[in-house]
């Protein structure tokens, strides 16, 4: 108990379910259960953790969880709330609704794998995906991280899936591998697609 008085950060796992299937997913070997997070779970969180200022919510997907919006609004009273998604059911928001969860969101850090929705088979969805990340973008795009997963199918891509985001506008990004950690070259590719991408943006500024 004392530690958690003590807690500024904190991870909170909303719910174990998804509205999609990855096939990295480490939930595909362990198991998933349907519990959701309730509001008194969460305001008796906040009172053990008096001093706590920044949330990160993930899941499963949680923004699948029915009270999700209640959840946030409760915990930005206190700090920061950061939330972790794929991105397909805020596609679903109208204009209005979109805007008030990004207000009331410090950044949303949404996971994405490839634009090659028609054959890439890892992750479904991508278009939707795709769709949340230029709203996101038209709202607030400093509210906006996509985390690239490196798979063993997408990694020699990376470099171009890096360099279209950018031109989407994304100003934050960031990579998860999620592969056998013994490929090394699995991470040459990733290095040298990093590398490319930041000669490829000085050239831009050069020409600007």
């Amino acid at each position: 108990m004392q530690k958690l008085k003590k807690c500024k950060k904190i991870l909170i796992e909303v719910n174990q379910t998804c509205n999609l299937n990855c096939t990295y997913c480490f939930y595909r070997d362990y198991g998933r259960t349907t519990k959701n997070l309730t509001i008194d779970n969460i305001n008796e969180l906040l009172e053990k953790c008096p001093i706590a200022d920044e949330f990160y919510l993930t899941g499963g997907e949680c923004f699948t969880s029915p009270i999700i919006e209640e959840i946030i609004a409760k915990l930005t009273q206190r700090g920061k709330v950061i939330t972790f998604t794929n991105g397909v059911m805020l596609n679903k928001y109208d204009e209005s609704r979109l805007v008030n969860v990004v207000n009331n969101v410090e950044r949303f850090i949404i996971s994405f794998d490839s634009f090659d929705f028609d054959n890439y088979f890892c992750r479904k969805k991508l278009d939707q995906t795709i769709n949340t990340i230029k709203r996101i973008l038209e709202v607030d795009a400093n509210k906006l991280e996509v985390k690239v997963c490196i798979t063993q199918f997408n990694y020699k891509y990376i470099e171009e899936i890096f360099s279209r985001l950018v031109n989407m506008g994304v100003k934050y990004l960031s990579v998860n591998f999620v592969f056998d950690i013994y490929n090394f070259e699995i991470y040459i590719y990733t290095l040298l697609g990093l590398v490319g991408l930041i000669f490829s943006i000085k050239g831009l500024k050069k020409q600007k």
